[in-house]
């Protein structure tokens, strides 16, 4: 088969992955490889514990399985030793510095993504933490949902906000980057948080904690309800992300009082026609109707917008923001059409959520092929790709959630 080899490569390469307790880490934990080693990131070492335990369990590898096990937990808990009183979470850590980004404590900073309790129920599920400190950590990410609230709920909306652009994941997306502080609600962030919300809430069921299921329960209603009101655009048939600035100009005139008093908007939200491949997120969390869901797949389908040869573009074709440079050009990471294995990896899931089979076994083929190319000529594999010839752009020796390739069958 075309991935035995690189499946071989993937494993040896992955005990590259697996870091010791070291510095201010007082866990072992799990970095993405390559040119990121000793990062302890927030959804990439969740991504990489999903692989990692898949590729595990189908291998029947004893030893692989203990260590993703240990590190899995470990990278968990290294996040909630560094919780702030308020709640919040950093979104990158490493052995010299528990907060890089200054999250903890700053509430005009951004922090962690919302994959917590989705992190949590991987490991609950494949027997890596205990009862009781599953119990805990669940509420301390109680505390972090909270935390969440206070800082980036838009109260006209309930959509949550990036508070600027700095290390949100899809680090270049238009609708958040060079863009104001506080003015996006993501239906990236948002749809994560509704997963992250839903596995809390079925996490807590399971361990026999009605309140905070009740808790997790109600909020995770509020942002599905939000999404489905504010992120839905019905004349593209797409989900945006939006943009929450919309209210009244009421500064007063020099000789008449404010000129807006009863021109009160009465949209709570604008949205930010850029098609990227953040809408199909909605598919992932399963909250799109078969309605919706189809109107995305076309779109996600067509050649003209997302799909191609090697996967699926991080934004539309069809976008004047569409970049697809075939140089590293340094941070910010470039999502303006490269593919990545993640991206095209959560298509994947959409796509089989909704029953669309037979796409989504064309991509997984694409993916693993790129991915093989890429392995067969360099003896190694790179973060991102050319959606025109599936060369490399950046990242030599990246793994991380490139592994999830594993997991499309």
């Amino acid at each position: 088969m075309i991935s035995d080899g690189l499946l071989d490569f993937a494993v040896s390469r992955s005990d590259l992955m697996f870091r010791p307790a070291a510095g201010v880490l007082k866990h072992p934990y799990i970095d993405p490889g390559g040119p990121y080693s000793e990062n302890l990131w927030d959804w990439d070492s969740y991504w990489a514990a999903v692989a990692l335990f898949a590729i595990a369990n189908e291998r029947g590898d004893g030893r692989m399985l203990h260590k993703v096990k240990l590190h899995g937990r470990g990278s968990l808990l290294n996040f909630f030793e560094a919780q702030g009183e308020d709640g919040s979470l950093p979104i990158l850590m490493s052995p010299k510095d528990v907060d890089w980004f200054d999250s903890v404590g700053n509430p005009r900073n951004n922090m962690a993504k919302p994959v917590q309790a989705l992190f949590l129920q991987l490991l609950w599920r494949n027997g890596a933490i205990e009862r009781d400190s599953a119990r805990e950590l669940l509420a301390g990410i109680r505390k972090v949902s909270e935390c969440r609230n206070r800082r980036y709920r838009h109260e006209g909306s309930g959509l949550l906000v990036w508070a600027n652009d700095i290390a949100i994941g899809v680090d270049d997306d238009p609708t958040v980057w060079g863009r104001d502080d506080f003015s996006c609600a993501h239906i990236y962030y948002n749809s994560f948080l509704a997963m992250d919300l839903q596995a809390a809430a079925s996490l807590a069921e399971e361990l026999g904690l009605g309140e905070l299921r009740e808790y997790f329960n109600v909020e995770y209603g509020r942002i599905v309800q939000a999404i489905d009101a504010y992120a839905w655009d019905r004349r593209d048939r797409w989900y945006y992300s939006c943009d929450v600035r919309c209210r009244q100009n009421l500064k007063p005139h020099r000789y008449f009082p404010p000129l807006n008093t009863y021109l009160e908007p009465f949209w709570r939200v604008m949205p930010l026609r850029v098609r990227g491949f953040s809408g199909l997120l909605p598919l992932v969390a399963k909250i799109a109707s078969e309605e919706q869901a189809r109107a995305v797949v076309e779109k996600l389908t067509d050649p003209d917008e997302f799909w191609c040869d090697y996967g699926i573009r991080t934004m539309s074709k069809a976008e004047d923001r569409f970049y697809e440079d075939k140089l590293f050009r340094g941070n910010p990471s470039n999502w303006l059409g490269p593919v990545w294995i993640i991206s095209s990896y959560l298509a994947y899931v959409a796509l089989k959520n909704y029953g669309y089979l037979e796409p989504a076994e064309r991509l997984a083929r694409n993916t693993l092929k790129l991915l093989a190319d890429d392995y067969a000529e360099n003896h190694l594999l790179h973060e991102y790709y050319s959606p025109e010839n599936g060369k490399p752009i950046s990242g030599p020796g990246f793994l991380n959630w490139n592994l999830l390739a594993f997991c499309m069958k």
